[in-house]
């Protein structure tokens, strides 16, 4: 028995046997020209000015490194003389220098029962000086090199004539606040 060949049932729903066709491809309009040069310039002028700023950028960063360079040098020297200045400072003050120094002015050790006192604000003195007499001063002396004798004249720092001119002056005066009356001692009132 033989079987007539039969055509498969089409999966296709019916409707879409009936959907009208596809359009067909069309030739599409040739493509507009774009102006790339300006666009190439515009790219150019860009990485032009920023290697320009990055080398204007790194010459100011290398100027001011060798300025701060120069600072800091500057610095060290002004840090070594103030240092100098500071140990001729602390050696005019230490009390063999102090008391040279009052001896090249004149001024002579006096015991405590020989000072007078003055007060600043009001000018009064205070006490009964009495003058030094030539022997008083010699026996002053005599006692003040043996306590402290000055140093050597290699000890002396480096520096100006000017600069030990200024250890040499007498200090200057200050002006002190006006200190409140008080009487002296044994004075009543």
């Amino acid at each position: 028995m033989v079987v007539p060949a039969t055509r498969p049932a089409s999966r296709r729903p019916a409707a879409a046997a009936t959907a009208p066709p596809e359009p067909r491809l069309t030739v599409a309009p040739p493509p507009v020209a774009v102006p790339r040069a300006r666009f190439v310039v515009l790219v150019l002028l860009v990485v032009v000015l920023g290697v320009l700023g990055i080398l204007l950028l790194n010459t100011r960063i290398n100027e001011n490194a060798f300025r701060l360079h120069e600072l800091r040098q500057e610095q060290a020297k002004l840090d070594q003389r103030q240092q100098q200045l500071d140990e001729r400072i602390a050696e005019a003050n230490s009390t063999a220098q102090l008391s040279a120094a009052a001896r090249r002015l004149g001024l002579v050790r006096v015991g405590g029962d020989e000072l007078g006192r003055v007060r600043l604000p009001s000018g009064e003195v205070v006490g009964e000086p009495v003058p030094v007499t030539e022997e008083d001063a010699q026996a002053g002396e005599e006692a003040q090199t043996d306590v402290d004798a000055p140093a050597g004249e290699g000890s002396q720092t480096e520096g100006s004539q000017a600069d030990q001119e200024a250890v040499d002056a007498p200090p200057a005066q200050e002006t002190a606040p006006p200190a409140p009356e008080q009487p002296a001692i044994g004075e009543e009132g």
